[in-house]
């Protein structure tokens, strides 16, 4: 997934990633919270905000 073990145990330390302890002992993590943490904040491609552009300006043409 390219996070290091230290970062995933800063991300878990800071209480952004939900962690699991059955026992009570050992941290366990879903493979599905790691995904959507590091989907969060996704950027859009060049052609992506291209494509809204177009769109808002067919949506919202300008009033004279």
């Amino acid at each position: 997934m390219g996070v290091s073990l230290s970062k995933m145990y800063k991300m878990t330390h800071r209480r952004e990633l939900p962690v699991y302890k059955p026992s009570g002992g050992r941290v366990y993590l879903r493979r599905e919270d790691i995904n959507d943490y590091l989907s969060k904040n996704r950027l859009m491609s060049q052609d992506e905000i291209e494509k809204e552009a177009i769109n808002y300006v067919i949506r919202n043409p300008r009033k004279h």
